[in-house]
């Protein structure tokens, strides 16, 4: 869809993008505070996120403290 969008539509989906961006974060301050192993569900975003954004995936699941998950972080505008 990106590829054949038009400017607008593009600025549109890389604000869509963000909350997508927020949505994993989140869900991998709830892994550090929950205390759980690798998910599994993330394996399939992981192509997207590692084409389209700044966030690795890789590096925020691995995270086993909060401070850990905000040194992840330190590359993107999250942080």
């Amino acid at each position: 869809i990106f590829r054949f969008a038009g400017l607008e539509q593009k600025k549109f989906l890389k604000l869509y993008l963000k909350r997508y961006e927020v949505d994993l974060i989140n869900y991998c301050f709830r892994i550090v505070f929950n205390h759980y192993d690798k998910p599994f569900d993330l394996d399939y975003k992981k192509e997207f996120f590692d084409k389209y954004s700044q966030i690795s995936i890789e590096k925020l699941i691995t995270s086993r403290s909060i401070g850990e998950l905000v040194d992840n972080l330190q590359s993107t505008e999250y942080y």
